[in-house]
Order: structure tokens, then sequence, then C-alpha cells
């Protein structure tokens, strides 16, 4: 294990492994990367102690909007979540072709002008981020990185992660790895505390949330899985996924009531409610493709999700 490697996964061990499990990768091309998107999440969902000067800048919302992000909750009952990042390895491996027409444009980023709306795209742009990352294509990543920065900067968070010197770091860094991913954990470790003190557990679930969608919609709408992917078992792991994910939306909306993010928990039940239609546990990969009906009916489920994603 290499010293970058070590020094991040220690880190995230003790600091996050309440909400962000970390997961390492058997691929050691790609090991390191599992843990880039969730130092991002923390990055772009947590403000500092500026947040609320920032905040005079961003588009007023409702105090039910703003005030549903933020809520006591005993952390010891959330779920722990791996990085999104995962999903976007394992269908790396199974040798899905790069499509630079799935990912969520550029344009979009000056459409989203709620709270909401940010983070959840957010996450979109972070799984494109990492999609571009791991089929080496360095300048899109940069433009994706730009895009995250801008967003975070809107929100009130861009002074955590748009300094000087991390633009500069980021940017020259964005192929390399290793170095990326210690600069992130910098980074986290200085928005840790924020994210903690301010009980935002919330805003780092919808990041989340869009992260999730956007890395299902990457793989799903693709042209085709190697014959050696066990596609069955993939899914078993996203439903899991998703099902820990939903338990924590719950469990920090509580009574609070919202109206975009009650229909981001039934559209992400919905996504739920076509795993199961699957009865994944009672096929074998080799019979698997009897279920192109259910699997026709998934697809379309993750593709109306994702398109209220962009579209929010």
């Amino acid at each position: 294990m290499n010293k970058s490697y070590q020094t991040l996964y220690i880190f995230l061990q003790t600091q996050f492994i309440k909400l962000y499990l970390p997961v390492i990768c058997i691929n050691k091309t790609y090991g390191l990367l599992a843990f880039v998107l969730p130092a991002i999440f923390i990055i772009t969902s947590c403000g500092s102690n500026d947040e609320l000067e920032n905040r005079k800048s961003v588009i007023p919302l409702s105090n039910t909007i703003e005030s549903v992000f933020t809520s006591q909750i005993d952390e010891n009952l959330l779920e722990p979540l791996p990085s999104p990042l995962q999903i976007a390895l394992i269908f790396k491996s199974a040798g899905l072709t790069f499509q630079d027409s799935l990912t969520n444009a550029f344009s979009n980023a000056s459409n989203y002008s709620t709270t909401f709306s940010k983070l959840l795209n957010m996450g979109a742009y972070s799984s494109d981020f990492i999609y571009h990352v791991i089929n080496e294509k360095p300048n899109p990543s940069r433009n994706y990185l730009k895009v995250i920065q801008e967003l975070a900067s809107d929100i009130g968070f861009g002074q955590i992660i748009n300094t000087k010197e991390n633009i500069t770091r980021l940017d020259n860094n964005v192929n390399n790895i290793d170095s990326l991913a210690i600069i992130i954990s910098e980074i986290q470790m200085n928005t840790d505390q924020h994210f903690r003190k301010n009980n935002e557990h919330l805003k780092g679930l919808v990041i989340f949330a869009g992260a999730w969608v956007e890395a299902m919609h990457l793989a799903i709408q693709n042209n085709g899985f190697s014959r050696n992917f066990n596609i069955p078992k993939a899914l078993i792991d996203q439903r899991d996924i998703l099902k820990r994910l939903l338990k924590n939306l719950h469990l920090c909306r509580g009574k609070k009531q919202n109206e975009k993010l009650n229909e981001l928990i039934t559209h992400l039940e919905a996504i739920h409610t076509r795993l199961d239609d699957l009865h994944l546990e009672s096929f074998e990969e080799k019979d698997f493709s009897e279920n192109k009906k259910e699997m026709d009916s998934l697809r379309n489920t993750i593709q109306a999700v994702r398109n209220m994603v962009i579209h929010s």
C-alpha cells in the first residue's frame, strides 16, 4: 500500500466511517479513486463560519427549504454509505465503453437556481467528473471540476474548495490519482468540523443521491456489459446501497416536509421497487437475460429519475 493510499484510508476511517464507509477496490489502477468522490461530497455539502454571509448572494429560498437541511439526529443511527465511485469502478470493470453523450451538459449548470437543485446536481456532476477521470479524459475532467467549484460558490461553500491554492493544485493534478486524493483529503479535513457542528447531514445525502442516480444512469444506458460481468450481483449491491440511502434520508427528514425532498425520496423508492421486481436473488448470471421486460422498466425508471435530477 503506497503512502498516499495509506494516509487517506486511515483518515477516512477515523473521520467519516459513520456516513461514508471506505471501499477498497480490487482494481489497483483505480483503487485510490474510491475515496475521491466522498471527499468532494463533504467539501460541497458543508459550509464555513462565513456561510451566512455567503448565502446573501444565493437566490432566496423559503425557510422550509433551508431548515429541512439541518436536523439534530443521532449519527449512530445513520447507515454507512460507500462511495458512489465504487459504482463507477464496478461498471468500469464490466467493460462498458466511454460515452460522453451520457453525461450532464456543462451548460445545464446555469439552470440550477435553488440550493436543492445545486446540491443534487453537484452530486451528478461529481459522478461525471469521476467518469471522465477513470476513462482518462483530463480536459473534460477539468471542465466538470470547474462546474462543481462554481456550484459550491453559488451555494456559499466556495471559500472551502475555491481558494487559489486549491484550484491550482486540483487543476494541475486532475489526472494524477494519488495527488488528487491527498489534496481533497486535506480540504476535507478543514470542512469536517463545520459539517458536524451544523448538523447538515441531509445536504451530504442529497449530493450522494444525485451522484448515485447519475452513476446508475451512466451504467444502465450504456451499450452493453462484458459477458463475464455478473449483472444480478451488481444490482443487488446497488439495491442495498439505495435502501441505506433511503433510510438515512427518512431519518434526516424526520417530521419536516419539503416538496422537493419528498419528490426525490418518492423517485428513489420507485427505483428500489423496480429493482425488487427483478427478483435478483433467484437469477443466475446465465439466465438473467430472461428479465428483459423488468430490465427495460428499471432502465426507464432510472432515466426518468435522472431527468428529474438534471432538470430540477
